[in-house]
């Protein structure tokens, strides 16, 4: 993880739980912006396991099932950083009341 994305994953935590009167909030519920957030996400997980599929390609060129496993590997864990994440600092969704399964 770069420093950018840790800037952006942060800033965007910070404005969701400290914005007043939960105006980022809403508005990432509202739907076309939940729709634009959603497919940020999915473009960013692919080009994840795009990278790591290619970088596996060039480490270890005649060996397709440690390139798919590399490729399945950086998929599943950009999907499951959410899970470190919400253990980290302790807030599950069911225990956030305005946090009913959004994660960003």
């Amino acid at each position: 993880m770069t420093l950018v994305d840790l800037l952006v994953k942060y800033s965007c935590r910070y404005l969701v739980n400290y914005s007043p009167f939960d105006v980022v909030y809403k508005a990432c519920k509202f739907g076309p912006i939940k729709l634009a957030l959603f497919v940020m996400k999915e473009i960013q997980r692919t080009n994840k396991v795009h990278h790591g599929v290619a970088y596996a390609a060039k480490l270890f060129p005649g060996s397709y099932l440690v390139i798919v496993i590399i490729g399945v590997v950086k998929g599943e864990y950009f999907s499951s950083e959410a899970t470190v994440d919400l253990s980290a600092f302790s807030h599950w969704p069911e225990q956030v009341p305005h946090c009913k399964g959004f994660v960003l």
